[in-house]
């Protein structure tokens, strides 16, 4: 007989899985979230090495807390089931734990006249397009600076420079000092800088300072042609950063 029934087929996963930070300090608790497609699992396997879970999960459940006492990067694998089936993924260096040491304890100058990026003292991330590089052809001071090139960059992309840690608990008035130089490709162009802190190895930030469009162009008018600054157009931004003063490990 036939009813015109069919029985639905389960899937196996497409296994995917993400979490909200990926650097951190040390014993912070990260959580683990599933992000599969295809199929909704119904069982979860995770592998965490150099992690300890944390708040009664297990590596069973749905979503883990992991914490990772020593500082590096580590991998993490995991395995979505149905009955249908599973499908596992393995991200390598997903998680960054970073020294809670901090780099320096002393006042810092950076002029990028022998800095990599990146490197030591500096990291550079971004979504797209492109992003900060030493350059030669501009200064402040010095022959080098570093640059962002807007002027062929992807609308929309967020280019990050960020420092090494610093101990400042013992500064009583900390200031962060900056210069630079910035002209508008055209007058509605909305290009931002903003100065952000953290004092957590970068899982959360703290705006100290932001301007943007034609508040941030301290050249004008208005250009299409590729924009190099004399030594005279860059100018010196000071910022309070009281905000973390009595940190021994804050970032920028």
């Amino acid at each position: 007989v036939n009813t015109g029934v069919t029985t639905p087929q389960i899937c196996a996963p497409i296994a995917n899985f993400h979490v909200t930070v990926r650097t951190v300090c040390p014993n912070y608790v990260v959580t683990f979230s599933d992000s599969s497609s295809n199929a909704h699992p119904t069982q979860w396997n995770w592998s965490v090495p150099g992690g300890t879970f944390q708040n009664g999960t297990t590596a069973s459940d749905s979503m883990p807390k992991v914490s990772y006492a020593a500082a590096g990067t580590y991998a993490v694998s995991y395995t979505a089931s149905t009955t249908g089936g599973n499908g596992t993924i393995t991200k390598n260096s997903y998680i960054t734990v970073l020294t809670n040491v901090a780099t320096y304890n002393t006042p810092f100058e950076e002029s990028f006249e022998t800095a990599t990026l990146p490197g030591s003292d500096w990291s550079v991330y971004n979504q797209t397009g492109t992003n900060w590089a030493i350059s030669s052809a501009a200064a402040a001071t010095g022959t080098k600076s570093t640059k962002l090139d807007n002027m062929v960059n992807s609308a929309g992309n967020v280019s990050v420079l960020e420092s090494t840690s610093f101990d400042i608990s013992s500064f009583i008035t900390p200031k962060f000092s900056f210069k630079y130089a910035h002209k508008q490709k055209i007058s509605t162009n909305n290009d931002k800088l903003q100065l952000y802190s953290s004092t957590d190895c970068g899982s959360t930030w703290v705006q100290r300072w932001s301007r943007n469009a034609s508040t941030l162009a301290n050249v004008t008018p208005a250009s299409g042609t590729a924009f190099t600054p004399t030594q005279a157009q860059f100018l010196t931004y000071t910022v309070n950063i009281n905000g973390v003063a009595g940190s021994n490990n804050v970032r920028f």
